[in-house]
């Protein structure tokens, strides 16, 4: 991965939160004044990669970067989930990179606390939205669906890989940018998340997890189809941990 980044870019920020956007102009405009508030003690840059989206989000994003330290990376087309939060960990300058999803999903005020488990010595801490302690209301049948699938899936990939966490798949993350330029994930699908934390153990990192909060988005309609993702996921993890377990390595 090093090859994929600038070895001359200075470290100035100590903190760099990345954030893939697609049709979030509100959530945006709502969400992104928050973030910036809970950090607002941290220097920090928030790098936002957008899909050209329709809806005008770049727009509001930019109406936002006279007020906050934001960084706007606008793609041409859909390069998807995966690909935008490569590319911002790759532009990312800080020492720590935090993700975040832009829809409030995962309040502000805990990536702060995910962001102070990493610096309390940790190499990669995973906001939890299946720990003790962690919170996850579900007023309505569909989330009712969703808490139960994701609470399943999550138990099959700690059964299946063997690492002891109960959250792989949550995009409320941060690790540190030397992880980052060791792990090389080559996904392309929100499978990248799980794909993060195996790298990251078979490399020896230091993994943890904070219990959060997860609600339903403010507004908009998520861009990640469950029912085709769940079993991906689990039988990619599945090829992974047989690859490792017979030598031929996480790749």
């Amino acid at each position: 991965l090093k090859g994929r980044m600038s070895q001359t870019r200075p470290l100035s920020p100590v903190l760099s939160v990345v954030i893939p956007t697609y049709n979030e102009r509100e959530n945006a405009e709502r969400f992104i004044p928050k973030l910036a508030d809970a950090f607002r003690d941290i220097p920090h840059e928030i790098i936002v990669v957008d899909d050209s989206s329709p809806d005008g989000t770049a727009a509001a994003v930019r109406g936002l970067a006279g007020r906050y330290p934001i960084e706007l990376v606008v793609r041409r087309g859909r390069g998807g989930f995966a690909s935008a939060l490569r590319d911002g960990y790759d532009r990312a300058r800080g020492d720590v990179i935090l993700s975040i999803d832009v829809d409030g999903s995962f309040p502000a005020s805990d990536a702060r606390a995910v962001y102070a488990a990493l610096v309390a010595g940790q190499d990669l801490v995973i906001g939890s939205r299946h720990s003790v302690g962690s919170h996850f209301p579900a007023p309505t049948p569909e989330l009712k669906i969703r808490r139960f699938s994701s609470a399943w899936e999550n138990r099959l990939l700690r059964w299946l890989t063997g690492i002891p966490l109960h959250d792989f798949t949550a995009n409320c993350r941060a690790l540190r940018r030397s992880l980052w330029e060791r792990l090389q994930p080559r996904e392309e699908t929100s499978f990248f998340l799980v794909e993060m934390v195996l790298l990251a153990a078979a490399r020896g990192a230091s993994i943890g997890e904070v219990p959060v909060t997860f609600a339903e988005r403010a507004s908009g309609t998520t861009k990640i189809n469950h029912v085709i993702e769940i079993p991906r996921a689990l039988f990619r993890a599945a090829t992974f941990v047989l690859r490792h377990r017979t030598g031929r390595g996480w790749h």
